[in-house]
């Protein structure tokens, strides 16, 4: 329980869109590499190849990349992403089946679907989803628990 808490808390505060038209691990890795918020992440996955290579190549997605802030309360809560499977759970909560850009999101709660689907980390059957909409302004995701987060900036 105390992962899955911690997973939702940790949900992305920066959208951008993994595909590109040379998708791969190296243009998600560039793609995020440049805003320097996201260079955990970036960190992340250069450690990772394949799970890098198989979000780089995922089609018809948009990756809510967690920020440096965030992978650090997740580091600082002793949770051990080196645990297998775990880093790829956590990513895979990231990822909203479909593109969403911040300009299509309305007021209206949307409830996309993630890539987390594994029973080990969700319990929802079908898949893990999260909520995102626009609030005061602002681009949220709210989790499972309720956690909110705000899109800080939308990288295409």
């Amino acid at each position: 329980m105390q992962f899955r808490q911690t997973l939702l808390a940790a949900i992305a505060v920066v959208s951008a869109r993994a595909q590109e038209e040379d998708a791969g691990s190296a243009n998600l890795t560039s793609v995020l590499g440049g805003n320097e918020n996201l260079s955990a992440l970036v960190n992340l996955l250069e450690g990772q190849p394949e799970l890098a290579s198989a979000l780089g190549g995922a089609e018809n997605i948009t990756l809510l990349a967690p920020s440096n802030e965030a992978l650090s309360a997740l580091n600082s809560s002793g949770i051990d992403i080196s645990q297998e499977g775990l880093l790829q759970a956590l990513l895979n909560y990231h990822v909203l089946v479909g593109e969403f850009s911040s300009e299509n999101i309305t007021e209206t709660p949307a409830f996309p679907a993630t890539l987390l689907n594994d029973t080990a980390y969700a319990n929802v059957t079908g898949g893990q989803v999260v909520e995102v909409r626009v609030s005061d302004d602002e681009v949220i995701a709210i989790s499972g628990f309720k956690n909110n987060v705000s899109v800080t900036e939308a990288v295409s």
